[in-house]
């Protein structure tokens, strides 16, 4: 047996330990975003008048839940997706899967800087900046399990390999160029963010082609 495939086994957890723990890191992060929608406190006599203001001003909470959760799903249907084909585990994977859960575990403190201070570019640029740090590591993720001989089933298709590095370079530069332009408007960079989570999810099911389904 290769000595390196004998530390590997030593070191790294199973895949089905590193899946586990991501899916509930994963699930405790998206059920945190909510805590930062609190029902408004008005007056109980005139809950009819004002009510409708104070749910209004909740909007640029409401965006930044919203813009958080469809990014968590997208990065979990990523992360499972990754997964899927790894055979595989070695203190490598394990070391950044750990990256990726840190700033999965730090965005629901992002949202919240982003839905307490919409038009503040400090909050705008910290967002951006999990973000695409997070983009970043799952696509180092990827490149790492599909240059390395073991690691993945080895008929994985090239042109897949190729394709969702591409998308995910295309995800990267999209958060990159938010942080950008969020020092000349942060609320034009907070826009791109809400386009740029809705296109992801619209090509969710591209990962798909190829006959690659996921279980």
């Amino acid at each position: 047996m290769n000595p390196s495939s004998r530390t590997d086994h030593l070191y790294a957890p199973t895949k089905t330990r590193i899946e586990a723990l991501s899916d509930n890191v994963f699930s405790i992060a998206m059920t945190l975003l909510i805590l930062e929608l609190k029902v408004p406190e008005v007056p109980a006599s005139s809950a009819d008048a004002e009510l409708p203001w104070g749910l209004f001003e909740l909007w640029p909470k409401l965006q930044s839940y919203v813009i958080s959760f469809a990014s968590l799903g997208f990065f979990w249907l990523n992360h499972h997706f990754q997964f899927h084909f790894i055979r595989r585990t070695n203190v490598v994977i394990l070391l950044l899967n750990f990256l990726i859960l840190l700033h999965i575990a730090f965005l629901p403190f992002s949202t919240a800087l982003l839905g307490d201070y919409p038009h503040s570019r400090v909050g705008v640029i910290t967002y951006g900046g999990n973000l695409t740090v997070l983009s970043l590591l799952m696509l180092l993720h990827w490149r790492y399990i599909t240059t390395h001989s073991g690691l993945v089933d080895p008929d994985l298709d090239a042109h897949l390999i190729r394709s969702v590095s591409r998308r995910s370079f295309a995800v990267l530069c999209i958060f990159a160029l938010a942080i950008g332009v969020a020092f000349v408007s942060a609320e034009t960079s907070t826009f791109i963010y809400v386009i740029s989570v809705l296109s992801l999810l619209l090509t969710v099911g591209v990962h798909r082609k190829g006959g690659h389904r996921l279980s």
